[in-house]
């Protein structure tokens, strides 16, 4: 169960100090707080994208989630639907993610740190902290709903 006064912040991070990756705990955290509706086969494909897509090192998993959480919002389901507000908000995320962190990289993220160590796990947390307000910020500035609200359709209908 979920403590509804934890900002999203709060509750990415604990999931995360919990023991589930950077790219589960984002996608479960807004799951939760936005009400997407992702169940838990959604939420397990969230697993192979940590440590950069399986152990591959590349596209960090809190920027992976955070593109999925965007997609859920927004995303398409049919080929005569608009693609252009989720995928500028993707575009978005992933620039403001690489102007916070230099990369996009996890092994750029990682390098140097023993995988599973102390030192990797307080610099993941605020990967994880830092993304989430990446994703904050673009949510608001998008006038999209705050934490909790369910978001408008772009189609003018109720989503999911």
């Amino acid at each position: 169960m979920t403590d509804n006064s934890q900002t999203p912040e709060e509750r990415a991070v604990q999931l995360y100090d919990r023991g589930l990756q950077c790219s589960e705990a984002l996608l479960k955290t807004y799951n939760e707080r936005l009400e997407l509706g992702l169940g838990s086969t959604a939420l397990r494909m969230a697993s192979g994208f940590a440590h950069g897509y399986g152990g591959a090192g590349l596209s960090c998993g809190c920027l992976t989630s955070a593109i999925m959480v965007l997609g859920a919002l927004y995303g398409r389901t049919k080929p005569d639907e608009p693609e252009e507000r989720v995928q500028t908000l993707a575009s978005e995320m992933e620039r403001r993610f690489h102007d916070r962190f230099g990369t996009d990289y996890c092994a750029d993220l990682t390098l140097g740190l023993r995988w599973g160590g102390e030192e990797q796990r307080r610099h993941c947390t605020q990967v994880v902290r830092e993304s989430v307000r990446i994703l904050e910020d673009i949510l608001r500035e998008a006038g999209l709903p705050a934490a909790g609200d369910r978001p408008p359709s772009p189609h003018g209908t109720a989503a999911h």
